[in-house]
């Protein structure tokens, strides 16, 4: 038990390290560039890379984000969030045909976890807008399930705004509508909450912009997006 005990403390201890370092690039390299420096405290596990990629990823660099759960899955290769992150990763690099197979693999496994759906959706949607006409139905109609699933699960605006505008492509205008609808409200709401300077308030913002497109208001759209 005391040895448990000791492996906790570390991790919580190396968590909380990666959380506090979650904006500071160059911190994060520090800590896994120098990983077999004992006073930098890292523990080999998968809490840890998956920790450390989904902080790089969240800085902008997928490739660090990739080079870590690349490590991570030679020792624990069937786990579930280290894969999720390196779909994350994977697609955030453009490498959007190879996140989708890792993603499909783990949804055909049963792993139905809104990151699992929200990721793949986005690569069946990026690979349908860059296809060609026989293949981008597919992959655009496979995007708008995906998003819908997780969307009815969650009610996110971020998911839901996914819906209105893929509905919009496919050309169904009153499922685009309704949730753009939908969305909107909820995102009324949480500009309320957010401050001037509230690093989510971007996105709500540009979310607003682009519902305000699936219901053809083009003046909103313009005043939304110049915020």
């Amino acid at each position: 038990m005391p040895d448990q005990v000791n492996i906790d403390d570390a991790e919580y201890a190396l968590q909380t390290k990666i959380e506090t370092l979650r904006h500071d690039l160059a911190g994060l390299l520090v800590l896994w560039r120098e990983r077999g420096e004992p006073a930098l405290g890292w523990t080999a596990t998968p809490t840890a890379y998956t920790s450390l990629a989904r902080a790089f990823v969240g800085v902008g660099a997928p490739l660090l984000g990739l080079e870590v759960t690349g490590e991570g899955l030679e020792t624990f290769p069937e786990d579930v969030h280290l894969r999720q992150v390196q779909g994350l990763a994977l697609a955030r690099s453009g490498s959007t045909e190879a996140a989708n197979l890792v993603l499909e693999r783990l949804r055909s496994q049963g792993h139905l976890e809104d990151e699992t759906l929200g990721v793949l959706a986005r690569t069946h949607k990026d690979i349908g807008l860059a296809a060609a006409a026989e293949t981008r139905d597919h992959h655009l109609d496979a995007a708008l399930q995906l998003y819908a699933q997780v969307y009815e699960r969650n009610r996110s605006y971020w998911a839901g705004i996914n819906v209105a505008t893929l509905a919009a492509l496919q050309g169904d205008p009153g499922q685009a509508a309704s949730v753009a609808r939908e969305v909107t409200a909820e995102c009324m709401n949480a500009i309320e909450s957010l401050g001037a300077t509230h690093p989510d308030r971007y996105w709500v913002l540009a979310t607003l912009g682009e519902a305000a497109l699936s219901l053809g208001d083009w003046a909103a759209a313009e005043n939304w997006y110049r915020q």
